[in-house]
């Protein structure tokens, strides 16, 4: 293992053993998150002359679904932590960017769930507005929000404002079934002062030639917040088969009295949901190596390849759903106390489920870019 396999392995093992403190807290632990930053966990996609850790996509996703092993809302921190720094780097004005960056710690949160109102009209911009499902904000020293010109959803109008998070104030509704840890609580601006420098269009070409850019909506869609998604679900559904394993090679339930794993109809449940799991994650590895060899060689992916990159992170999202719940029927109420770990994976994949970049309506704007050859007018896929 890498230095970075060995410091996610060690925070892993640490956020597992306090989940409830995370559940509690609805919040990643500060020394946690923190510890996470400084070893470099959300800075991989950044190239190495800019400070980061100049890894591929296909390895930041292994890594993903390593953390979310240990605990989803980790792996989800993890993940999406990423694309907040790449999307500076590659999209934002240079100098604003390289200040920001230039934090070796620096965590940016960032929610597009809401259009804010863009003011122009008086010596400053400002920003004003309220957007939930902000994931990491309590820990976050940036959080980035989407706004435009009197708050109208126009295309060409539409920018990110990255703001320091004290011109914040958090709402703590964050209050769920599962993925607590996330922290996605609302954040809420009133008529906050922003330089132009501090705002840049999401979907904009970038301005930047190294493969961070993958990262960009315009180069290859939203894959990589579909792609935390099935990082993070296929994690907990790693967990839930390890888990279930271990529990019907111990339990021997009335009447028989034999060890489940020793009945034929387990072993083959078994067997099928750890193909599906493996034919799951192959997939998704299959599509980011493909439009990573692509990006890294300064090219950009096909509409195909973009297509099968949102249908196998979607299909992992699924996949994974499912996985969790039929581990959940195999062990029956082994796993009803709330602390036990498969019951934890039974809420902790379910928040993903219906999320924009890797739900079922991805099926039809894959279909949508397939019979155009062309991209979403907001390239989602």
């Amino acid at each position: 293992m890498t230095s970075l396999e060995d410091a996610a392995a060690t925070l892993g093992a640490e956020t597992d053993r306090r989940w409830r403190e995370l559940d509690v807290a609805q919040r990643l632990p500060e020394d946690i998150y923190l510890q996470m930053a400084q070893a470099g966990i959300l800075r991989q996609l950044l190239p190495r002359e800019v400070g980061g850790m100049g890894r591929s996509t296909i390895e930041w996703f292994d890594l993903g679904l390593e953390l979310a092993r240990y605990d989803g809302s980790l792996g989800w921190i993890a993940t999406q932590g990423n694309m907040g720094i790449s999307h500076l780097h590659s999209l934002a004005d240079r100098d604003f960017a390289r200040e920001v960056i230039a934090s070796a710690d620096v965590r940016i949160a960032g929610t597009n769930t809401a259009l804010g109102v863009i003011d122009v009209s008086g010596p400053r911009r400002t920003i004003s507005g309220r957007w939930s499902f902000t994931s990491g904000c309590e820990g976050a020293d940036w959080i980035a929000v989407l706004g435009s010109p009197g708050g109208v959803p126009n295309r060409a109008e539409m920018r990110f404002v990255l703001l320091p998070v004290d011109r914040f104030e958090i709402e703590r509704d964050w209050d769920v079934v599962g993925l607590r840890g996330t922290g996605s609580h609302t954040v809420v601006a009133d008529t906050v002062p922003f330089d132009p420098a501090q705002s840049f269009d999401l979907a904009a070409d970038p301005v930047v030639a190294d493969p961070a850019r993958i990262t960009t909506p315009a180069v290859c869609g939203a894959w990589a917040v579909g792609s935390s998604v099935a990082a993070t679900q296929l994690g907990i559904a790693r967990r839930a088969l390890d888990e279930t394993l271990a529990v019907v090679e111990q339990r021997a339930p009335a009447p028989a009295f034999t060890p489940l794993l020793d009945n034929p109809a387990v072993q083959r449940e078994l067997s099928r949901l750890e193909g599906r799991w493996r034919q799951a994650r192959a997939a998704v590895r299959e599509s980011i190596e493909d439009a990573w060899a692509v990006v890294a060689d300064g090219g950009l992916p096909t509409m195909e390849q973009r297509r099968n990159l949102a249908i196998s992170n979607h299909l992992a999202n699924d996949d994974s759903v499912n996985i969790v719940a039929d581990c959940a029927r195999l062990v029956g109420t082994s796993a009803l106390r709330p602390e036990h770990p498969l019951a934890r994976c039974q809420r902790d994949v379910l928040p993903l489920l219906g999320h924009l970049a890797a739900n079922a309506q991805v099926l039809e704007f894959a279909e949508q870019v397939r019979q155009t050859g062309r991209p979403l007018a907001f390239p989602l896929v």
